[in-house]
């Protein structure tokens, strides 16, 4: 049976704040984009993975704190504020995901 798109996406929130990055590359498809709306500006896990290695869990206390979250179908909507990324700053971002064959395979983000 193929795990739900929420699944997916809160194990991928998980992995994150646990800073565990094989946990979180693992819930990703292997030819994944990384949008931040027209363009990729990631494409593939490999950049996937050395971009969150080298400025995201990097940070020791970055988290994720998921404020709400929405479902349709195979696309997740989440709504978060992350912290530890910008000292005394708190960003406020959607991420827009897309799950195909049970991994995440599009993550769009919206940063205010």
């Amino acid at each position: 049976m193929t795990p739900s798109a929420e699944s997916i996406v809160q194990r991928q929130f998980e992995s994150y704040n646990a800073h565990d990055l094989d946990g979180f590359m693992e819930t990703f498809a292997p030819e994944m984009w990384l949008l931040p709306e027209q363009a990729p500006l990631l494409a593939g896990k490999d950049e996937v993975r050395r971009y969150y290695r080298e400025h995201r869990f990097n940070h020791a206390g970055l988290q994720a704190i998921l404020l709400n979250r929405m479902i349709m179908g195979d696309t997740v909507i989440d709504h978060e504020q992350l912290i530890g990324l910008e000292i005394d700053h708190v960003i406020e971002a959607i991420a827009i995901y897309r799950i195909v064959d049970g991994l995440i395979q599009h993550v769009c983000f919206i940063r205010a």
